[in-house]
């Protein structure tokens, strides 16, 4: 399944993968019970609970695996009256990981807060001047125990172990190609940045990206937010919210390093779709 937030309507809209076009979501969760505020990044846990941060609300809320309509969220993650949360991911354990980052006006530092299994008040955090975080607005919890962190100002993607704690310097970083990261995602050897076009990183990210997706006759994108990359079919499909066109892009590659290119595009976009300023985009089994 895919999962959208929806930045303006405070709201989260679930597609099957073979959705397009004009296409109604299967399910949708909406409404003043749900606690929604701004939601942003999207994770899900091996009992397929859901979990949002929302940039304007509470902290992460979580809904189970039926959630559809106004519902109210299972537990929330709560982060800093002083902070927004921005992103969130979820290790194999269970353990969360929350990206924060201060609002207006507030003095406290960007961090990576963390969460342990079924908790709602978190019990430590990444921050200081050694992790090199300056605004991270997306996490991806990677294949091989790593953290990743994309932070919007200067294009930084910092690698962490899962284990770090306080002021720990990240295991490798590198500056994307894009000096505005606004989402990341990650595979098998395989990382997606998101920013004024699609960054696709094959291999060791630093040696630069393996291609570089943005506007065209193929691919009509205006304003690419957040990402998914679903690497288990031959060839990666990756998805990006068009926060923009109010629309969702499906992109089919094909080829191999350093030869990529789209193979085919498609959208779900239109009035039945939901999608009213999307950000987040999950997938899922």
């Amino acid at each position: 399944m895919i999962y959208v937030s929806n930045f303006k309507a405070d709201s989260v809209v679930v597609f099957t993968p073979e959705a397009g076009g004009n296409a109604a979501p299967v399910h949708a969760i909406a409404g003043g019970q749900t606690g929604l505020s701004g939601p942003v990044g999207l994770a899900i846990d091996g009992q397929c609970n859901l979990y949002v941060a929302n940039r304007t609300g509470a902290g992460v809320t979580v809904y189970g695996a039926a959630a559809n309509g106004d519902v109210a969220p299972l537990r929330t993650l709560r982060v800093p009256a002083t902070t927004q949360a921005l992103a969130v991911a979820l290790g194999l354990d269970g353990n969360a990981w929350v990206a924060t980052c201060p609002r207006a006006e507030a003095t406290c530092p960007p961090a990576i807060v963390h969460f342990p299994p079924g908790a709602t008040e978190s019990d430590y955090a990444i921050a200081g001047p050694h992790t090199g975080l300056t605004w991270p607005v997306a996490l991806a919890s990677c294949p091989g125990g790593l953290l990743y962190v994309a932070n919007a100002f200067g294009g930084v993607v910092s690698a962490f172990a899962t284990d770090a704690v306080g002021d720990a310097s990240p295991l490798q970083s590198f500056t994307a190609a894009t000096s505005s990261t606004r989402a990341i995602a990650c595979g098998a050897d395989t990382l997606v940045l998101t920013g004024p076009g699609i960054y696709l990183y094959a291999g060791v990210p630093p040696n630069g990206p393996a291609a570089v997706f943005g506007r065209s006759s193929v691919l009509s994108l205006q304003y690419a937010s957040g990402v998914a990359l679903d690497a288990r079919a031959e060839n990666p499909v990756i998805y990006v919210a068009d926060y923009a066109a109010d629309a969702l892009r499906i992109i089919d590659i094909a080829g191999a390093p350093p030869r990529l290119a789209v193979a085919h595009a498609r959208a779900i976009e239109g009035a039945m779709t939901g999608l009213d300023g999307p950000v987040g985009v999950l997938c899922a089994p």
